[in-house]
């Protein structure tokens, strides 16, 4: 999380290859943790007023989880918050490089099985993607 100088605050999260995105839960062991993580996954789709059906705690948990981020900030605390998830194409260094095309694909599938559509969130929302040859090439210092 980063604040800019007028105070906004900036969520994010990079992933750089596909499976990297695919989460099936969270961490916690505790039936008291799972239960009040599944209560606040439930209360942010509904906020995004997302398809009643679609399962936020897994496959896409970790999207799901920073959309709930954001609706804790925003939606309930006012908080002049944004999210921006960065993914990374072609990078040589990770286990399975994508494309720019590849990445398109899964972020439609992703939001598609989270059943999100146009919300009042999409202003606070963004996805970019930078790929890594070209990012390097063109950050040489003189």
């Amino acid at each position: 999380m980063a604040r800019t100088k007028s105070g906004k605050c900036l969520l994010l999260e990079a992933k750089a290859y596909i499976e990297e995105a695919v989460d099936y839960s969270s961490k916690a062991t505790n039936l008291q943790s799972i239960s009040l993580m599944s209560s606040a996954l439930d209360e942010a789709k509904k906020a995004f007023q997302a398809t009643p059906e679609a399962p936020w705690n897994s496959p896409y948990y970790q999207y799901a989880n920073r959309l709930a981020h954001l609706y804790y900030l925003w939606g309930l605390n006012r908080v002049d918050a944004y999210l921006v998830f960065v993914y990374f194409a072609d990078a040589r260094d990770v286990p399975k490089p994508c494309s720019h095309d590849e990445w398109s694909g899964a972020i439609r599938l992703m939001k598609k099985s989270l059943g999100l559509h146009d919300n009042e969130y999409g202003a606070r929302t963004a996805e970019v993607i930078i790929s890594v040859p070209e990012m390097v090439s063109s950050s040489k210092c003189d």
